[in-house]
């Protein structure tokens, strides 16, 4: 998933009904951890639940995406971009979205 470094971003917890403007330092912090796992992104083939934390990025290139987190079983650790999915572990997509700002820090 090469893409432009993260300029600004906006995220939104859907439980909450909260949106915020990520930080300089979260946005710092989130375009590393999306560097760092660049592997393992496949074809969604699934159809995902409603996304619990959902982050809108607009990048250096002038492209923008949005990055889908849920909290249903089976899907807590996995993250959905431009129809593309990748798995991680529960703990490190949880310390990410705390390292976000979500509230309750799932």
């Amino acid at each position: 998933m090469a893409e432009g470094q993260i300029q600004s971003a906006i995220a939104m917890s859907v439980p909450e009904a909260h949106e915020w403007a990520l930080s300089q330092q979260q946005i710092e912090v989130f375009d590393t951890w999306l560097r760092a796992h660049r592997k393992g992104w496949r074809a969604n083939l699934a159809t995902p639940p409603a996304a619990a934390l959902s982050v809108r990025v607009k990048q250096s290139d002038g492209t923008e995406r949005s990055i889908a987190f849920f909290d249903q079983p089976g899907w807590s650790s996995s993250v959905i971009s431009r129809g593309r999915i990748a798995s991680f572990s529960v703990a490190e997509v949880g310390e990410l979205r705390r390292q976000l700002g979500e509230p309750g820090g799932k």
